[in-house]
């Protein structure tokens, strides 16, 4: 069976953070009067997970495409009867997220979760001036003053605040307690987990009128206290014909890149399993055989792991983030 690239049907999440920005920033095409916080693009969970937008696969699963042609879609590297590892968004914090944070596999297994650990990255696509984000202990926190931070109210002084603009890289590896401040669109790649550890919410409310839950014990037994600094990534960056590439994250679970094509190209070399592109600005047609399809802001596209005659043609100059597993000997 000839898979091709698929594009994704997003999942669009309401939360008590979200906006409709993700209308603007990333073109999607939001329910009027729904408050978006997150648009989940590539999601194999259940009744969460994507349809096929476009093409001849239009309308099914991914799911169930992955099942009919397992070696064509992720190679040999990765077993496909193991949980798909990547979870893909785009997130629009009209208001600042809880102060958080996710354990990693060994802690999700003792917890007894059934979900796996998270690590995660996020690429900022817009920035309100002044936004900050929270990230990472202060040097010398202990657990002694978090908890007294915490009693009184104000658990954010005990970590970095990061002011990130358009562009910025951060990355989040378990353990690490974080929160988005107000006033971000930005796209985050992570460990398939929705396994979060919310430590404080600012006295708020959910969208049932109800304080949030808590999970404080939890967050306390896995929170890092050597987990310091701002998490900022400095890009390596590497022209090449017609594109430039930039390694953004290279995680024990996935890597990122940050592609700029102004020239038609045919595709990269082959990774020996699947990616998973999203399209940040800029419009193309990708084609491979007898498929073919636009491409414009804010889609997400899977690309099987067998991709020969891939080629993509640029109509206006395209920034994509590219992500692939990291393959582990543990997946096999």
């Amino acid at each position: 069976m000839a898979v091709g690239p698929l594009k994704t049907v997003p999942i669009f999440k309401e939360t008590v953070w979200g906006g409709d920005r993700l209308r603007a920033v990333c073109g999607k095409k939001l329910p009027d009067g729904m408050k978006v916080g997150e648009s989940w693009e590539l999601s194999v969970r259940g009744r969460d997970t994507n349809r096929i937008a476009t093409g001849r696969h239009a309308g099914r699963r991914l799911d169930e495409i992955f099942a009919e042609a397992p070696e064509e879609c992720f190679g040999e590297r990765i077993d496909p009867s193991q949980r798909f590892p990547l979870l893909v968004k785009f997130l629009d914090a009209r208001e600042r997220l809880s102060i958080q944070v996710h354990p990693d596999d060994r802690q999700a297994m003792l917890f007894g979760s059934g979900d796996s650990g998270k690590w995660e990255a996020w690429v900022i696509l817009e920035a309100d001036e002044g936004a900050r984000l929270y990230r990472g202990l202060r040097e010398g926190t202990t657990r002694r003053d978090f908890q007294a931070a915490l009693e009184a109210g104000h658990p954010q002084d005990c970590l970095w605040q990061v002011e990130a603009t358009a562009g910025d890289v951060i990355d989040l590896p378990p353990g690490t307690p974080h929160a988005i401040g107000g006033g971000f669109v930005l796209a985050e790649i992570q460990q398939n987990s929705d396994l979060t550890y919310r430590v404080y919410d600012w006295g708020r409310v959910g969208l049932d009128g109800q304080p949030r839950e808590l999970h404080l014990e939890q967050a306390l037994e896995v929170l890092d206290f050597s987990a310091s600094g701002t998490g900022l990534v400095r890009p390596d960056s590497s022209p090449e014909s017609g594109f430039s590439r930039e390694s953004l994250i290279s995680s024990p679970f996935f890597g990122i890149e940050r592609l700029r094509l102004t020239e038609s190209t045919d595709w990269p070399e082959a990774l020996g399993t699947f990616e998973v592109l999203m399209v940040i600005a800029g419009e193309g047609r990708l084609s491979q055989s007898h498929d073919e399809m636009a491409l414009g802001l804010g889609d997400t596209v899977f690309l099987p792991a067998d991709r020969d005659g891939l080629r993509l043609d640029v109509q206006r100059p395209m920034t994509l983030l590219r992500a692939f597993p990291v393959y582990q000997e543990s997946n096999r």
